[in-house]
């Protein structure tokens, strides 16, 4: 009954009067929303460039303007875990409700409060930074996922590059819009938590409706998801006539798109385009735990790269300011640059790995081992005596550009990586905690981060990028070792 009910409403769908592929039109709206998602959370991404506003509004110190970046870092990257586990367990709608609902309160609490707060300021102010760093989180997460779950596994590659590269682009596009808005004079910060509660508002709204829209894709694909997993390391076999089919597939969509990804992944075709409508696979094996995929060497791996070289960025980030005030350049334009660059590096990465990672030196540990080197050899300009030659502010130019792009790469590959090899079923919570390395990472490399009082010059911060250097050093010897690790397994006669 459900099969001929979903085929019904596929007769008469956008897409079948259109005379394209079954929900084309919700995969294409699903994604213009996730877009918008992603763009909301280069909020969190251009605070360093906000902060001294923040400082200077509320009649903070420096160190307590600081101390609010880390407490959103900490709910955007600390407790990641939750909205991770929101998508696996409640689906994208329910936790896009809560991210909307959970990102609207602090900004409406800052909006009706002004400059003081009924209790103390600073712990309440912490509160909301943490609120809505951990609302934005729903968001990115939703958005980042959402799409990787509606396309087929061969497209994923692809589609993150799409996403992510809006991701990048809101560094960019939230630096513009604070640009724009304190030329506007008047009370700032109160014109910008309009504009965050409206930002956050409208995107909010709209993906809850088009994920909505979209329950009966994500369903679809969740069925197509187990199946292919299943049939890529099994014989399909067909059911003869009086078996009971309450759990096989009769749909015919599923069962052309599961025969179109089971050949893509095996190299050859099981058979099932000239299957009757009745096929089925042998039972579905037991989804991995996430315990046990999080003890595997590959997500072992990533960890370090999220607790060294990508945590350390996470805190550049809040560094870039007062670094551009010691090269005397702009911090918003710095800020304007990173994004762009960035997103380079996130096409360049997720692109071309729907095309390579069958080959043997072109799986994600590979562009996860070159997007740490760019990063790197951006970071050693500002670690060797360039300055002394080239100026302070032509070096922090070409190296913020530079580890910009290694900066998106490493976090580009991540979710199409995840994809790829852990499957759908824990890939929020997987992604939370991933980011749970960058939360307790953040607030180490901060440290590292402080200047000596009067120290003038980018020279002052050679021991915290010199330490970013030593991070990125330790994964690139473990994704070597990773590499090598691909290169002999795709290698290895089966």
């Amino acid at each position: 009954m459900r099969s001929e009910r979903s085929g019904l409403l596929r007769q008469h769908s956008v897409s079948n009067v259109l005379g394209i592929s079954p929900y084309s039109i919700r995969r294409l709206l699903l994604v213009a929303c996730c877009i918008l998602g992603v763009v909301l959370y280069g909020l969190v991404a251009v605070f360093g460039v906000l902060s001294k506003d923040v400082e200077s509004y509320y009649g903070l110190t420096a160190d307590e303007a600081s101390e609010l970046y880390s407490w959103m870092n900490i709910g955007s990257c600390a407790f990641s875990f939750l909205p991770g586990l929101s998508f696996d367990k409640l689906g994208a709608v329910v936790t896009m409700v809560i991210g909307t609902l959970l990102g609207l309160s602090p900004l409406m609490m800052q909006l009706l409060c002004g400059r003081t707060f009924p209790l103390s300021t600073m712990p309440t102010l912490a509160f909301c930074y943490f609120c809505f760093g951990l609302a934005v989180t729903f968001y990115s997460m939703v958005g980042s996922f959402a799409p990787l779950s509606a396309f087929r596994k061969r497209d994923s590659g692809k589609v993150s590059a799409l996403v992510q590269l809006s991701m990048s682009l809101g560094i960019t596009v939230q630096s513009f819009a604070y640009k724009e808005l304190k030329s506007l004079g008047g009370d700032f910060m109160h014109t910008y938590f309009v504009y965050a509660f409206c930002a956050t508002a409208i995107c909010g709204v709209l993906l809850i409706v088009i994920l909505w829209v979209c329950k009966p894709l994500f369903e679809l694909k969740k069925r197509q998801n187990d199946l292919v997993d299943q049939l890529t390391q099994t014989t399909v076999f067909f059911l003869p006539d009086g078996i009971d089919e309450s759990h096989h597939t009769t749909d015919p969509v599923v069962t052309s798109e599961i025969s179109v990804e089971a050949e893509e992944e095996t190299g050859a075709s099981r058979g099932l385009a000239a299957a009757p409508a009745r096929c089925a696979a042998p039972p579905l094996q037991e989804v991995p735990s996430v315990w046990e995929q999080v003890k595997t060497s590959d997500f072992i791996f990533l960890s370090f790269l999220f607790l060294l070289p990508i945590g350390f960025s996470f805190s550049y980030l809040d560094v870039t300011s007062e670094l551009a005030q010691q090269a005397s350049v702009s911090a918003t334009l710095l800020d304007t640059q990173f994004g762009i660059f960035n997103s380079v590096g996130r096409v360049a990465t997720s692109l071309p790995l729907d095309y390579t990672q069958h080959h043997p030196v072109g799986g994600a540990n590979t562009y996860i081992l070159a997007s740490v080197i760019v990063f790197s050899m951006g970071l050693m300009l500002l670690v060797l005596p360039v300055c002394e030659v080239f100026g302070d502010k032509s070096t922090v130019f070409v190296s913020s550009a530079i580890m910009a792009v290694g900066y998106g790469g490493m976090l580009g590959i991540i979710p199409p990586a995840l994809r790829i090899r852990f499957g759908t079923a824990n890939l929020g919570v997987l992604y939370g905690i991933l980011y749970i390395f960058v939360g307790i990472a953040v607030v180490a490399w901060g440290d590292l981060a402080k200047t000596a009082e009067g120290c003038k010059g980018v020279e002052c911060f050679r021991f915290y990028t010199g330490g970013g250097i030593l991070g990125c050093a330790i994964c690139i010897g473990a994704g070597v070792a990773k590499v090598i690790q691909d290169v002999r397994k795709k290698r290895a006669p089966s």
